[in-house]
């Protein structure tokens, strides 16, 4: 998988298309020196989709035992480490927001608007803001560098 390489290979978040890219790039050393500790068994039934959400939310409204992780691109932030084939833009979202139903955890940082969005949509009472009425928040603080300080959140809603 070539996310899990770049992101295990390469420096700060810098993330590829194809292996051609990669072993283009500059190598940052932080591979493993020893083996992970065997988990066996622990995604036993748990089926992995990766596909458009336009196609994956409506699919899965109403069934049991799922749960939506959804973390897309944020919201009016530079979007080049993603390297994907379409650009996620306002509209992508605003479907995305529009299609979401719990139970759903929602990655976002204070890089993006997310937090405004949803604080201001559950106030005004747009479309959909029952969902995201009363979500519960974890806030971690990060950065990418010395002065590179930004919160990342955690949305969640059971």
């Amino acid at each position: 998988d070539v996310n899990c390489l770049s992101s295990w290979l390469l420096f700060s978040g810098q993330q590829v298309g194809s292996l051609d890219e990669l072993f283009k790039q500059r190598f940052y050393n932080c591979i493993r020196q020893s083996n992970y500790v065997l988990a066996d068994g622990y995604l036993d039934g748990l089926e992995v989709i990766s596909e458009s959400f336009h196609q994956l939310l409506p699919r899965f409204r109403g069934k049991e035992k799922v749960l939506l992780i959804l973390d897309p691109p944020y919201l009016c932030t530079r979007q080049e480490s993603y390297k994907q084939a379409n650009y996620f833009d306002l509209i992508d979202f605003l479907r995305l927001i529009h299609l979401t139903k719990p139970p759903f955890i929602f990655f976002s940082s204070t890089k993006s608007e997310f937090i405004r969005f949803i604080e201001a949509m559950v106030e005004d009472k747009w479309d959909n803001w029952q969902v995201f009425n009363e979500v519960n928040r974890i806030t971690v603080n990060a950065s990418t560098s010395y002065n590179g300080k930004y919160e990342d959140n955690l949305i969640y809603k059971f």
